[in-house]
């Protein structure tokens, strides 16, 4: 399990990673072969992120924005259980849901992975 926190956490520091990104993840990194298992080991790993506020989750229309504010704190578990989130967008305005990793998970995957050091400013 620690592999996977350290790539989700990484998969969230540059951009913002879909639900279905971190699921795939899961998938490779723990070699789970049913995708319903990968979904569900990405949400157990995702939702202990989230509630050490390492990662916050976003909601969007379209493509991320660098702009957007987090999902409020009552909605964010509820958003990890919809079977919605976890699906690729097919449409170019549709509805997705995606993490990025917040400044305390920057530093938690520093402190962890690299020795303390900072890969580079954010």
């Amino acid at each position: 399990m620690a592999d996977l926190v350290k790539d989700l956490l990484w998969s969230g520091i540059e951009d913002f990673t879909g639900l279905w990104d971190a699921a795939f993840t899961a998938r490779a990194t723990d070699e789970i072969t049913s995708p319903e298992m990968a979904r569900d080991r990405a949400r157990s790993v995702l939702n202990s992120l989230l509630a050490e506020e390492l990662i916050a989750l976003y909601q969007f229309r379209g493509l991320p924005r660098n702009d957007a504010a987090p999902v409020a704190l009552e909605r964010r578990v509820e958003m990890l259980h919809e079977n919605e989130s976890w699906v690729v967008p097919e449409e170019e305005n549709a509805v997705s849901v995606w993490y990025g990793t917040t400044e305390k998970g920057f530093e938690r995957y520093c402190a962890l992975y690299n020795g303390g050091v900072r890969l580079y400013r954010r």
